[in-house]
């Protein structure tokens, strides 16, 4: 009797550790990602990162867009001057005419 009750307790304790792995593997399967899905989210990344990064500049074309300001301001600078240089000489031919 003692030795039944003994086997029984075993063999419930098993059933209980079997029941237990189960439900490990159950959620391992659940949680479990393949290499595909990994390649899959990878590769969905990439394409979002290179959409999101699509709208700013590279530091090439910083570069050049500073380089062009800097020389519209440099020609817009003589530009100026030269429009300056021209009508103080107009006035002083006008000063020189009407003397």
């Amino acid at each position: 009797m003692a030795n039944d009750q003994s086997i029984e307790l075993r063999v419930s304790l098993q059933e209980r550790q079997m029941e237990t792995a189960v439900e490990i593997v159950e959620e391992i399967r659940a949680n479990y990602v393949t290499r595909a899905d990994l390649k899959d989210a990878i590769r969905d990344l990439k394409a979002y990162l290179d959409e999101r990064l699509a709208h700013y500049a590279s530091k090439v074309e910083l570069e050049r867009m500073r380089q062009d300001t800097r020389n519209w301001m440099i020609t817009f600078g003589i530009s100026l001057a030269a429009l300056q240089f021209s009508m103080l000489f107009a006035f002083f031919q006008l000063y020189l005419h009407l003397r």
